[in-house]
């Protein structure tokens, strides 16, 4: 068996893992876009060509060069090249969750091969792809045939509307507990006997998995938590680990930085003090307008504010986005957006497309609608879901004060600082009191906690799960600090395992078992 880390291990977010087995199949540990590599190059206004397929993304390095991987539509003009790599068998991808540094380059692929995901991460995956923007680099779960059009001396790919394929997307058979043991039934595929795990992370649907090829035991965390709602279902995958034992473990560490020895015993928040904290500030904003800014599809956080809502007698108002992705996940046993108190906004921003006539024309929701307008006169009433990028829609009224509650990540790159000090012009602005953000004397945001937790475990809960799981290697991923990683766990537990961080020249990660 052979495990050869292509993104992912030295940076947050982008894996792109591939198992091997003995006779060439891959098994991939997702696919997802490497967001800090990609602003290297790109940003809002400067793209990737679309009419050049994959070119710009082989050619910088974006992607793995590999053969046997990507839709062969968009690979018409590297097609020289590609033939020329290594050539693989991919049998399968499995998708811990919907975020894009985990899934945002699915859209490359064949169709043809399976993606293992949940029933709810699939339905997140279905609504990032018709509510984004159509193009060839966003078809995640329904695939368009490539077709060219002619300039005058230049080709360029474009999109054939008459011809889609839907992608094969695989529901696992999600382990469970019952009287304390965890039951599961395997599945197979080639050579890989393999189970799915749903975990805690601050997204639903979001899981890990287990599997077994060539008689090595694999677990591959995806991103994890045990602070959260689904804390025990997390508890539930390293207890399996704990019983029936795992070789190599791909686990994530995304909150392991230098300091991490020195703040192993800080207390960690949980999403009930958020809860807490959150309704002191509606309960201080009385008979004013309160917006509470969380990340989109954190469906979790978006429950804490609708009970916050009905607790203080106001409505939750989300976004048509919202109300698209909830729609769609009530096949899945998530049913929030029957809830009366719940009210959708309809705004100047949201095009005629599809998905938005899908809602609009739902009986179901035809007496929800509200204006921001409408809002604007009884602000009293109402938490708003929104965030930066709904900010031009409270031009539409006279707020006069009210409370900005900031319940999400903090800026970590240079364009998402600025973007925070845009927020906070808007929200001056507004004349409105930001809760979550400070800016101190230096004109510098910064970040205060008691309004958000983090979707990833913390390096103590980290430390205590590695040894429960007993693995014989570690291999860290989706992490900025890998030395860091490697000292915290040979400071805290010992050298009872391997722990893998090398790479070679092209920055690639292989391990041989």
């Amino acid at each position: 068996m052979k495990i050869k880390i292509f993104d992912g291990h030295n940076v947050i977010g982008g894996n792109k893992i591939f198992v091997e087995s003995k006779s060439g199949q891959s098994f991939i540990l997702d696919f997802g876009k490497n967001f800090k590599q990609f602003s290297q190059y790109f940003e809002e206004f400067l793209t990737p060509r679309a009419g050049a397929g994959l070119h710009d993304f082989w050619k910088l390095n974006l992607i793995p060069h590999l053969k046997g991987l990507y839709r062969e539509g968009l690979l018409y003009y590297v097609k020289d090249e590609v033939d020329k790599a290594l050539t693989i068998n991919p049998v399968a991808v499995f998708v811990s969750h919907g975020h894009m540094d985990h899934f945002g380059y699915i859209s490359f692929l064949r169709e043809d091969i399976p993606i293992i995901a949940t029933p709810i991460t699939h339905h997140i995956i279905k609504a990032y792809q018709d509510t984004g923007n159509q193009s060839f680099f966003e078809e995640f779960y329904i695939v368009s045939n490539v077709a060219f059009t002619n300039g005058v001396k230049e080709q360029k790919l474009k999109k054939d509307p008459d011809n889609k394929i839907e992608r094969n997307f695989r529901y696992p058979k999600v382990s469970s507990k019952s009287e304390n043991k965890v039951s599961f039934e395997s599945e197979e595929l080639g050579d890989f006997k393999y189970r799915v795990f749903e975990v805690d992370h601050s997204v639903l649907g979001a899981s890990s998995i287990y599997f077994e090829v060539d008689g090595i035991k694999v677990a591959y965390t995806g991103d994890i938590r045990f602070h959260g709602k689904g804390a025990h279902k997390t508890e539930e995958f390293f207890e399996f680990l704990s019983q029936n034992g795992v070789d190599v473990l791909l686990i994530e560490g995304t909150r392991i930085n230098e300091n991490s020895l020195q703040k192993l015993d800080e207390p960690q928040l949980r999403e009930e003090d958020i809860k807490q904290n959150a309704i002191k500030v509606v309960n201080s904003n009385k008979g004013k307008l309160v917006i509470a800014d969380f990340g989109a599809r954190n469906i979790e956080r978006l429950e804490i504010f609708f009970e916050i809502a009905k607790e203080t007698g106001r409505r939750l108002a989300i976004t048509m986005k919202d109300a698209y992705l909830l729609n769609l996940l009530k096949s899945d046993g998530v049913n929030i957006i029957d809830e009366a108190n719940i009210v959708i906004i309809e705004s100047k921003r949201e095009q005629n497309r599809a998905w938005t006539k899908e809602i609009n024309k739902n009986d179901a929701y035809k007496d929800r609608f509200v204006t921001i307008s409408e809002i604007g006169k009884s602000p009293q009433d109402y938490i708003v879901c929104y965030s930066f990028w709904d900010m031009p829609n409270l031009l539409d009224i006279e707020i006069n004060g009210g409370a900005y509650i900031y319940s999400t990540s903090e800026a970590y790159t240079e364009e998402q600082m600025f973007d925070t000090h845009r927020l906070l012009n808007w929200i001056s602005t507004f004349n409105l009191t930001p809760y979550g953000l400070e800016v101190g004397d230096d004109a510098i945001p910064t970040f205060t906690r008691e309004y958000h937790v983090s979707g990833h475990a913390s390096p103590r809960d980290l430390l205590k799960h590695i040894e429960i799981a007993k693995p014989r290697y570690i291999i860290p991923i989706h992490t900025e600090n890998l030395l860091s990683y490697r000292d915290l766990l040979r400071s805290k537990l010992g050298y009872n395992f391997q722990i893998i961080t090398e790479t070679d020249q092209s920055g690639i990660l292989t391990f041989d078992l």
